[in-house]
């Protein structure tokens, strides 16, 4: 069944203190009896038995289970066999301490495939019933003696039906009573089984043994068959036999008197029955020891026999059913470690756990805020950094633009007027407002930037209309968003775009007095701060508008008290007043214009005066050889086709560039510095939480070092031990970390959407927020599980041996 061929195995090896502890070793075993491996300590006994199971590894040689082949140990494949064939019996037990006695072999049985309830029960009572635990199986192994708790462990060993039961110095904690009954339970089971056993114990090797084997120095030594009387006499003080007494009948029906050597019946008893209760009082100074069916003490009706391993009657195996082994699977069900992992995290803790579990906590939230800090560094927030509509090109100029350079810009096709502001990083200042609260004002300020309903693809409408008439305008997706995001416009119920069409626009052009009111009546899908005026009344966002204005938006609002509307475009209105007269001849600009006409406005009109009225491209000359833009980093213009109107204004010798392009760069630069500042903080926090991780899970792994081991030793695989650990990092992450994380991500979007509008200090999209909640996972999982391949790379019995070290 078993056979081993020239094992060698050294500790140390190669080095100065080398130890050759198996020596070429061959043996060859049978398939049942009790073989008993025994020696002077130091002789590798127990090393070779290890060997042998599958528990410790060997340098060369062969081992042969049952014809399959072992000559390199390999974790997995030794694993399988342990699991499938092997049972094993301990010198310090090796129960899980945190188990009952039942769920102790119920484990073991786990691992080797076996689930179903009733089979369950059905071994583990039998087991426990031949073993003499059966009342004790709701107990905690720890509340048991060291006699009971390795009787446990010889029902796991059973309980499976494995081919082969080692057994290392089973009694070497026990006293001669426990030692007694534990080797009588192992030569029982040999009676069906191979057993082999390591002890030192001579005197227990020749009475239990069907064959010994000596070692000495890691070389078997002698190797014979045991023929040796098999009949002990054995003082066993937890039983009383009741005939080698004498007795003496009394008067009473109820007691029966029995006593050692004489009668020395100096006392009285009385005896009371009341409520369920029996009252019992006596005069004697003797100890007195009651006897129940939990109690160590036996009283036996016969007299003591003397003990003979050849009458003892051997366990029935056959009633169990053969157990489905599943290889290439993990035994452990995931439902099952999942549920172990929770019931650890709510295990009443101490204060300094405690606080190792709030640390998990608060480390993701501190995760998160570093995460919303960094996606705030990192988000292009376009509206920190235009200082123009993205279809706009400027024109790097350092003096005025000439008449004649304004016509010539103004030839090339799909471009369009300039922004006309003295300031590059300001747009129009406007003011909506709502006029329909009683007792209380509804105002948003924003600066916008506007551009010409024509510029606007009609596709790009969201809802409502472009504007065609003098009191319309619409705005971009962005400005609304803007507007909704002031806490007054959401207290007064607007939550949607469509909600601001009846909203009121106040257009204060910047450093000028002209105010026209509007009513927005469309919105268009932009990611800037636009406003869409008609064509023909863009003029009036100029800055100068209150001093020149066009002529066509004024058309149907004024009155000519003298003179005509211009011809031309050198020919002008002027505002009815004491100081100008027809025909006078006034400079704009650099150009010279001549007053034809004198204007007042209609009564009913929503404009206010312009000092002069010109054509629409007179007009825009002057407000360009007015402007101050060119100091304040060139002229900007609409563009369609950004890149052929920049290829059209280099072939005319002007030096242009993208507007949004050249911002956005400059954008990037600036926020580089801020983003590696922020990363190296965000890398040395991670360096810390995974510190604490891999500290923290190092702990709880020393801490349950014996449990890992029992797991190998009893035949749970690596990737039965990873699952343990995994399933506990998974509840421990879902429960603390991640919630920590996603509760502070939660407030920290809250904070956003109430100031983000203001003053932007957190960004958290659903992108980052899952990059960063995977990250969390991933990095609990392998640096938490980063101790448990440290230790996975040790045998079952190094894990064993650190433990006990």
């Amino acid at each position: 069944m078993i056979e081993i061929r020239n094992l060698h195995k050294y500790f140390n090896k190669n080095r100065s203190n080398q130890i050759h502890v198996i020596n070429n070793t061959s043996i060859q075993f049978p398939e049942k009896g009790l073989v008993a491996i025994t020696g002077p300590s130091g002789c590798g006994k127990t090393t070779l038995l290890n060997v042998i199971a599958g528990l410790d590894n060997f340098h060369s040689g062969e081992i042969i289970y049952e014809g399959e082949s072992v000559k390199k140990y390999k974790s997995s494949k030794v694993d399988y066999i342990r699991n499938e064939k092997i049972g094993f019996i301990f010198q310090n037990y090796h129960l899980l301490p945190d188990q009952s006695v039942y769920d102790n072999i119920k484990t073991s049985l786990n691992i080797a495939g076996l689930y179903d309830k009733e089979e369950l029960d059905k071994r583990i009572n039998y087991s426990l019933d031949k073993v003499g635990m059966y009342n004790y199986r709701k107990r905690n192994v720890l509340a048991l003696s060291g006699g009971q708790q390795q009787r446990v462990g010889i029902a796991r060993a059973i309980a499976k039906n494995p081919d082969v039961i080692f057994a290392d110095e089973p009694t070497g904690n026990l006293d001669s009573n426990n030692t007694f009954e534990v080797m009588s339970l192992i030569k029982n089971i040999s009676r069906n089984k191979l057993v082999i056993l390591v002890t030192h114990e001579r005197h227990l090797v020749d009475l239990f043994a069907d064959r010994i084997i000596e070692l000495k120095d890691g070389i078997v030594t002698n190797d014979y068959q045991n023929f040796k009387n098999t009949s002990y006499q054995h003082k066993d003080d937890r039983f009383i036999y009741l005939k080698d007494l004498n007795k003496e009948d009394l008067e009473t029906k109820f007691i029966d008197y029995y006593y050692e050597k004489e009668n020395n019946k100096h006392f009285d008893f009385k005896v009371v029955e009341m409520n369920d209760t029996i009252y019992i009082q006596t005069n004697s100074d003797k100890k007195i020891q009651f006897i129940d069916h939990e109690s160590e003490i036996s009283l036996v009706d016969d007299h003591k026999k003397e003990f003979k391993t050849e009458e003892m009657e051997a366990l029935d195996f056959d009633k169990f059913k053969a157990i489905e082994h599943h290889h290439h699977k993990s035994l452990f069900r995931w439902r099952d470690t999942l549920f172990t992992g929770l019931k650890k995290l709510f295990t009443r803790r101490k204060i300094g756990r405690k606080i190792l579990v709030f640390a998990y906590f608060v480390i993701s939230a501190v995760v998160a805020f570093q995460l919303a800090s960094l996606g705030n560094i990192i988000r292009i927030n376009e509206y920190e950094f235009l200082s123009a509509p993205k279809s706009y090109v400027s024109i790097e100029k350092s003096n005025k633009l000439s008449t004649s350079d304004y016509e010539e810009i103004m030839e090339i096709e799909g471009i369009g007027s300039p922004i006309l502001y003295s300031d590059q990083y300001y747009s129009q200042y406007v003011n909506f407002y709502q006029q329909s609260f009683y007792q209380t004002s509804l105002n948003v300020n924003l600066s916008v930037w506007p551009i010409k309903a024509s510029w606007v693809d009609s596709d790009d409408l969201l809802v409502g209309k472009l504007p065609s008439n003098i009191n319309e305008v619409a705005i971009s997706s962005f400005t609304a968003d803007m507007i909704l995001n002031n806490y007054r416009v959401t207290q007064m119920g607007y939550e949607d775009v469509e909600d601001l069409l009846d909203f009121s626009v106040l257009a204060n052009v910047y450093g000028g007095r002209n105010r026209l009111a509007f009513k927005v009546v469309g919105v268009i899908d932009a990611s800037e701060t636009l406003i869409v005026y008609p064509d023909k009344y863009y003029g009036l966002s100029h800055e100068s508008a209150s001093f020149v204005s066009i002529v066509e938006a004024y058309e149907d609002s004024i009155n000519i008290s003298e003179g005509r509307m211009p011809a031309n475009d050198t020919e002008i209105l002027a505002y009815k007043s004491a100081y100008y007269s027809i025909n006078q001849q006034v400079t704009l600009g650099s150009g010279l214009y001549k007053i034809v006409g004198l204007y007042e406005l209609d009564n009913d009109s929503n404009l206010n005066s312009a000092t002069f009225l010109l054509t629409e491209k007179a007009a825009e000359i002057v407000a360009v050889q007015n402007s101050n833009i060119y100091r304040e980093g060139g002229y900007k213009f609409y563009a369609d086709d950004k890149e052929a109107v920049l290829k059209a204004l280099e072939d005319l010798g002007y030096e242009a560039y993208d507007i949004y392009e050249h911002d956005r760069e400059i954008y990037l630069e600036d926020r580089n510095f801020d983003i590696s500042a922020s990363i190296s903080s965000m890398i040395a926090i991670f360096i810390g939480i995974i510190l604490f991780i891999y500290f923290l899970m190092r702990t709880s792994m020393i801490n349950r070092v014996k449990e890992i081991g029992i797991y190998r030793a009893i035949g749970a695989t690596k990737k039965d031990v990873y699952k343990i650990f995994v399933s506990e990092i998974l509840v421990y992450t879902s429960l603390l970390s991640a919630t920590g994380y996603l509760i502070a991500a939660y407030v920290l979007t809250t904070i956003e959407n109430s100031i983000g509008s203001y003053y932007p200090v957190f960004y958290l999209p659903f992108w980052l927020l899952m990059l960063g909640l995977v990250g969390i996972y991933l990095v609990n999982l392998v640096f938490g599980l980063l101790p448990i391949f440290n230790l996975m790379r040790k045998s079952p019995a190094e894990i064993l041996a650190k433990y006990d070290i």
